[in-house]
């Protein structure tokens, strides 16, 4: 099995363990995207979109209901983040 091996700038520890909400991380994908692109593909804006989508609809932290079309959404939108960290580690 090959590994991938990217050149990324360090990120203090301190900095990761500090996000406490999924909206969070979002936040400091975006911040650091230069660190993440390599993984997430060459548009922020579509995988900021997709993290702010699933943010939205996550029941299990808003404690909502949810039509089946929005858990559509919520799964294209997961399934689009997972995809291409998947076939980043291949």
């Amino acid at each position: 099995m090959l590994v991938k091996i990217v050149a990324l700038p360090i990120l203090h520890c301190s900095m990761v363990i500090g996000l406490g909400f999924f909206s969070d991380l979002q936040k400091f994908i975006s911040k650091h995207w230069q660190c993440f692109q390599h993984v997430l593909g060459p548009d922020k804006n579509e995988i900021i979109n997709y993290l702010k989508v699933i943010n939205k609809l996550r029941i299990d932290a808003h404690a909502k209901d949810i039509t089946a079309e929005d858990m559509q959404y919520f799964r294209v939108s997961a399934n689009k983040v997972e995809r291409f960290i998947k076939d980043f580690f291949g």
